[in-house]
């Protein structure tokens, strides 16, 4: 794996471990969850996207690197194979695992911060519910 796609890895990893922390709601106020949402929500949602650029990205080389090998075993085999047999050989080509191995490992950490931005949303949803049980709960006060 580079040095560059470690680097990545580390980084967003390094932000799931942060961001994770900051799912909880307990222990503090209404007011304090109710307003770092909106920014907490975004950070992820940008980390999202950034990533998902990186694997466009990553993707883009991976079919590079495929339909080299494809060319070089259509061009240099001195027997014809089958567009499978090829298909078959390029799988077991180490650049190719190389590049889909940064390739899969990328999208894992998608995954994860893909999961994360769906727990920020959910948690969005739970303060809105708690919100409105809160104002319910006035009704029934007498004065």
């Amino acid at each position: 794996m580079t040095d560059e796609i470690q680097e990545i890895l580390n980084e967003f990893n390094k932000f799931i471990e942060q961001t994770r922390s900051k799912l909880k709601i307990s222990g503090k106020t209404l007011l304090a969850v109710s307003s770092e949402q909106p920014e907490l929500l975004f950070e992820c949602l940008s980390k999202r996207a950034e990533l998902k650029q990186i694997l466009k990205t990553l993707e883009l080389q991976v079919n590079r690197v495929r339909s080299n090998l494809f060319r070089q075993y259509t061009e240099n085999m001195d027997i014809a194979l089958s567009d499978r047999a090829k298909e078959k050989y390029i799988d077991s080509e180490q650049q190719y695992i190389d590049i889909s191995h940064q390739y899969n490992s990328i999208f894992e950490v998608y995954e994860q911060i893909d999961a994360l931005c769906q727990a920020f949303i959910a948690r969005g949803y739970t303060i809105k519910n708690i919100i409105e049980l809160k104002l319910n709960a006035l009704e029934y006060i007498e004065i």
